[in-house]
């Protein structure tokens, strides 16, 4: 039986630009603007929107401008340029069908 609910429904792709560098740790580095902290774990593709490079590591920097780092998917082999010489690379955001929010059982007095 097929059940539409269990497939993940992609959302509007999040543009992020050129990588500012690569680290040793096999990471690349963004500068973003305005972004929300939950896309972490979200999937950054490259500007084919078909090459999935890696997922959204961490966030991190000053608020108003912070820095994104992408875990990226092979190991260190992949040439340094051709993460540097696509246009732009963008994130895209997986909405979650069916999710809701832990909300606690209100408190109640034992009388």
């Amino acid at each position: 039986m097929f059940l539409s609910s269990s497939i993940p429904q992609i959302g509007k792709p999040i543009k992020i630009g050129k990588p500012i560098t690569k680290t040793a740790s096999n990471h690349l580095l963004f500068r973003v603007g305005d972004i929300s902290s939950k896309i972490m774990g979200a999937r950054v593709v490259d500007a084919s929107m078909t090459a999935t490079i890696g997922t959204v590591y961490d966030l991190f920097g000053p608020v108003e401008n912070p820095f994104l780092s992408v875990k990226l998917q092979q190991s260190g082999n992949t040439d340094n340029s051709d993460y540097f010489s696509t246009n732009y690379f963008a994130i895209l955001e997986q909405k979650r069908p069916g999710t809701k929010k832990f909300l606690p059982k209100k408190f109640t007095k034992r009388g």
